[in-house]
This record gives C-alpha cells, structure tokens and sequence, in this order.
C-alpha cells in the first residue's frame, strides 16, 4: 500500500519518489531483535523479489485502447435489428486487460497486464467474425426467424452505406483532386443507395414495419424470461408491474432505433400515455401497456383511441396475462368488441405470426368524428406453462 502511495514516474524517469528510502527504513526495521530469523528471511527475500517480479508495463495508452474500443462500437452494425440486442453487453465491455490477476498476499493489490493495441484490435476483429458468422440473413432464414426481410434489407443497405461513409471519412488527401475524388466517390454511393432504398421504402408499409419491431420484442423478452425483471414482478406480485414492462420496451425501441424519441407517460389530456416512440421512419407509435389484473381494463379502447390524433391513424395494446393457466384471448375479444367500447365493427382480424404460435389482432374504432386501428399484442407471463398458442417459441 505504501509503496503505491509512492506515485509512479514515466518509463526511462526512475522509481517512485521516495520508494528506495522507504524500503531501507523497512529493512531496518525488519532486523530487529522482534522479528524471528525465518520471518526476516521470508520478508527480506520478498523485497529483494519485488522489482524483479513486477511485471513490466508495454505502456500502452489506456486512453488509446479505449478510443479503438469506442470506435469498433461505433462502426459495427448495430442497427440491424438482429444485431440490435448484443450492443448494451458490449457497450459494458472495455476488453484492455488479459491473463490472471496477480495479489500480492501481503498489499492486497491485484495487478493485471494490458493488453496492446494490436491484442485489442486482433480480439475485435475476432469477435466481428465470429458475430457475422453466427447471426445473419441466412441462418434467421433457416432458423424461421427473418420475419420481415425487407425491413432487415433496409437495415443492411443502411449499414452498408454508413460504412462506405465512414470509409470515405478517413480518405487521406493532400491536394484539389483528392477532395474532388472523395466527393464524387460520395455523390456514386448517395445515387446507387437512393436508388436501391426508395423503393423499398415505397413498398414497405410503416405499420408492418412497426408491428414486426414490436414482435420481436415480445420474442426477445420470452428469450430472457427469468433474467427480465418485468416477468419477475409478474409472477411474484412485485409493485411496478406495468411500468417495468414499459421500461423494457423503452430501452428495446431506444437500441433498435437509436435516433428515435422515445417518452414514458407523457402527459395527454386528462391521461398519461404509456410509451410513446417518434421515428422517422414510421412517424408516431403509441402503445398502451395494461395488465389482466387491472380493474380498468375495459376503458382500454376509448383510452388508447384518446391519445391518438389526427397524424396517427392507429394505436398498439399490450395486454399482461398474468394466469398462470387460463387463455384470455376470447374473454379480451369479449371486451373490445362490445359496441360500448366505440367498435365500428364485430370484426375481431387475427394474424399469426410466420410458422409460429404466435398471434396479434386488430380491431377498429371510432371516437369522435375519426376511425382508428388499434393492434392488440397478449403476453402471457407464464408462457412456460401454458400450451396456448401465444407461445413465440
């Protein structure tokens, strides 16, 4: 402990000030008649060790890791929603140390090495390979999971021309031609992604893209299950069980759609709606997170219609089942199909998701003078014990 108290000069400077006095007083001290011969021996033996045993620092610049970290995580594609979910592990990670710690058993103090900068990036380049190979287009497609693929060919298209950009960021140029060659090198690749995007665009509806968003958040919180705490307080009855479910999907839309506005009850009239996401790839999404156990569950219709105005022409129910056995799905149909609850129409639509169990509904209704849509999402809490066929798995 001392001796770190010493400070520590650059390489090639010396030792820390002082040390070399602090250790002559310690081996004096050590000599005297208190100390037993086979203490001393052990403890002058220790001193004698110490320089030499300590390892020798590359010194690599922390700060220099570190920004070659920041920049691995800017540049990898997180943005394609099947990536999406692995940037808050990563974000947490600063991969600079290696091997096992060395503790000193009389300071205490564990010592690890540092890792250089062409350990960090042989490692990044490692992990990129090794993402790309285990998660992509084709193994989702073999797997039944690429649900929507033309909103995952516009996430990649995305990505690929971010990454040309970047690329044509860190061109080196030294006269009038080589800014003139980046520049039209950027006006190519703004040409050939316009052309490739639009049309995609056009032919992909905002609503789908939105719907297929929020299922695969369904599908990733069934995947945590136990490790999510909004099932947690569920299952046991924990206070804030609405409101962690819409914190949860706060921080899914907020990673899948980093340039997104996202609010959490957001006042709006004589309420508050629940989760509120702005994108402009879809414009505003509002959805309304209601447990089973609410006594209010059957104002769920006029509730959600009254947050929506005349710029959005639909509205999002995610209903919490929280029996552990019993399928609510008729006796909520039963609800908001009843003419008191401003339904324009019987029609209860279903869609079933791909080859999966899983099912969402529709249904419209008119409050005031306008019709709007509203997509009805049940997660069942229990999921794991039921044989219902909301199971995403």
């Amino acid at each position: 402990m001392t001796i770190h108290s010493c400070g520590q000069f650059p390489k090639g400077y010396g030792g820390p000030l002082g040390v070399g006095r602090y250790v002559d007083y310690l081996k004096g001290f050590i000599n005297s008649p208190k100390i037993v011969n086979n203490k001393k021996e052990r403890l002058f033996n220790f001193l004698e060790t110490y320089w030499e045993n300590k390892p020798v620092s590359d010194q690599t610049d922390i700060n220099l890791l570190y920004s070659k970290y920041q920049e691995w995580l800017k540049v990898f594609p997180f943005e394609i929603s099947f990536f999406s979910h692995l940037k808050p592990y990563f974000e947490k990670q600063i991969p600079i140390l290696k091997g096992k710690g060395d503790t000193n058993i009389y300071s205490g103090f564990t010592t690890f090495n540092i890792v250089s900068k062409d350990e960090l990036l042989l490692f990044l380049s490692t992990v990129t390979k090794t993402i790309i190979k285990e998660i992509n287009s084709s193994t989702l497609l073999q797997h039944g999971l690429l649900n929507n693929a033309k909103r995952t060919q516009i996430e990649i298209i995305t990505a690929n021309r971010k990454l040309q950009i970047e690329e044509i960021g860190n061109a080196k140029w030294s006269d009038r031609n080589g800014y003139i060659k980046i520049l039209k090198k950027w006006l190519r690749g703004e040409k050939e992604f316009i052309n490739e995007i639009v049309p995609l665009l056009s032919s992909l509806g905002n609503q789908e893209n939105f719907i297929y968003d929020l299922i695969d958040g369904i599908k990733q919180l069934q995947e945590n299950d136990t490790n999510a705490q909004c099932i947690i307080n569920v299952r046991n009855d924990l206070p804030n069980k609405e409101t962690s479910f819409r914190y949860w999907f706060k921080d899914f839309f907020k990673a899948r759609y980093p340039d997104s506005e996202i609010t959490v009850e957001e006042e709006k009239g004589e309420g508050r709606i629940d989760l509120k996401i702005i994108h402009k790839l879809w414009g505003t999404k509002i959805i309304e997170f209601k447990g089973w156990w609410n006594s209010d569950k059957s104002n769920i219709i006029k509730q959600t219609c009254s947050y929506l105005t005349d710029f959005e022409k639909d509205g999002y129910v995610f209903l919490i089942n929280n029996l552990i056995e019993k399928d609510i799905t008729q006796d909520y149909k039963d609800i908001v199909t009843n003419p008191d609850v401003f339904c324009t129409s019987a029609e209860w639509k279903e869609h079933k998701v791909g080859n999966t169990d899983f099912y969402y509904y529709q249904t419209s209704h008119k409050l005031g003078i306008k019709e709007k849509t509203l997509y009805h999402f049940i997660f069942n809490v229990h999921f794991s014990n039921t044989s219902g066929r909301k199971n995403l798995k």
